[in-house]
């Protein structure tokens, strides 16, 4: 695993792609009819909705999947998990933050012209800490993450792994994919013990 660190609290991973192959081989025949069109949260009402800021479709795997009887996604998570969790620990290390827990791991799919505006990931219904954004395939035109308030555009390379602070100096947007299908997966890593979603 290299890092590079793009920014003060942004680190891109190098990883190896063996990994990622493993993944991305049996993603679309382990998820196939289960994706979802993804919604984000109206910084209004705080409520999950269909936006025209993102476009996109999303599976969410949570951990207890482990204790259940469907092979395929228990095998996902576990691949997935193994993959970006040593990220996670070396990012959390390095800047000395407090012990966190995961969310769950959200599998996207952009198609052409699909985005997601600029957005900050840490907010009132959901408090996190943590960011992570990592990628399946390279195999696509645009798709690129950008950070606004760090100047940062950053085509990923298949195996990046992208770790950064959720707060708000963070905002960032996924550009319109063109010519191909992109395949990511996010996670949002909270302070152990916080609420998952503030009522």
């Amino acid at each position: 695993m290299n890092k590079q660190i793009l920014a003060p609290g942004i680190v891109l991973y190098k990883t190896d792609l063996s990994k990622v192959n493993s993944i991305l081989s049996n993603l679309e025949s382990t998820i196939d009819y289960r994706w979802n069109l993804a919604k984000g949260v109206n910084t209004d009402t705080h409520e999950n909705e269909i936006s025209s800021a993102r476009k996109c479709y999303d599976f969410a795997i949570e951990r207890s999947i482990l204790s259940g009887n469907e092979d395929n996604l228990k095998d996902l998570y576990s691949k997935t998990d193994s993959w970006i969790s040593e990220c996670v620990e070396d990012y959390v290390k390095m800047y000395s933050i407090e012990k966190v827990e995961e969310g769950p791991y959200i599998f996207l799919k952009y198609e052409d012209s699909d985005k997601f505006d600029w957005h900050i990931d840490d907010g009132k219904k959901y408090p996190r800490t943590v960011s992570v954004s990592a990628y399946l395939n390279d195999d696509y035109d645009g798709g690129l993450i950008e950070f606004n308030h760090f100047g940062i555009s950053h085509k990923p390379a298949a195996g990046d792994i992208v770790v950064f602070s959720s707060s708000f100096p963070y905002m960032h947007r996924v550009t319109p994919t063109t010519n191909g299908v992109r395949y990511a997966v996010v996670n949002w890593y909270r302070y152990q013990g916080y609420p998952s979603v503030m009522e």
